[in-house]
């Protein structure tokens, strides 16, 4: 397959459920479901790292100093801890797996957020794909407020057009997949696998998109 590591991006209600499911059907593919945005604490972390080590005075080396040792954080080493930690315990993935992530639906961020959550993503977890899932705004937002989720139709509306605009900014391992369009017609899930480099048998696949996901 051509990556190592997928993670769906999406809001509430988008679908992304069904898509999880989709991707699961795939032999070789493990994408567990939402974390509660767990993975972007250990972002903030590394970033903290960086801060400091950005901003460190020349004297750092000196226990006088007010960064004393922050010239000698090792952040590739530490990114990797934090990368590996995940994997282990949050992902849990069997022996067989040949591509691991996860679907989440808490990116209401700003752009330079975003970017730097994925740039992590990227430096951390090697050969990473991204898919940008979308769907209807009228239909999302209603789904949002028969669910009871707390999110403003503003909220929702600036994040799909950011999740839009993160498509179109590095099409080797982003990949913009709309539900409306496979729901109708799953046919448009083959440029999705070929994206992946993955084949899915169309019994498997049809099975998935007969079973209800989520609610």
């Amino acid at each position: 397959m051509n990556f190592d590591f997928l993670f769906i991006v999406t809001y509430g209600r988008s679908g992304s459920t069904l898509l999880q499911g989709i991707l699961n059907a795939i032999p070789g593919v493990l994408v567990r479901g939402e974390n509660a945005g767990a993975l972007r604490g250990l972002v903030q972390s590394w970033q903290a790292a960086k801060t400091a080590q950005d901003l460190f005075s020349p004297e750092s080396d000196q226990p006088t100093s007010a960064w004393y040792g922050a010239g000698y954080m090792d952040l590739d080493l530490y990114g990797q801890d934090l990368a590996a930690c995940f994997i282990r315990n949050i992902l849990k993935p069997p022996p067989d797996i040949q591509i691991m992530g996860f679907k989440e639906i808490r990116y209401h961020v700003t752009a330079d957020e975003l970017a730097s959550e994925l740039e992590f993503m990227r430096r951390f977890f090697p050969r990473s794909a991204f898919l940008i899932n979308t769907r209807d705004l009228e239909a999302t937002i209603a789904s949002c407020k028969k669910a009871g989720h707390d999110v403003s139709e503003e909220e929702l509306v600036a994040t799909d057009q950011l999740l839009r605009d993160t498509a179109k900014s590095s099409p080797q391992d982003v990949f913009h997949i709309h539900y409306d369009d496979y729901l109708n017609d799953p046919g448009r899930l083959k440029s999705l696998f070929d994206f992946l480099g993955a084949y899915v048998d169309q019994a498997a696949l049809q099975n998935v998109l007969d079973t209800r996901h989520s609610g």
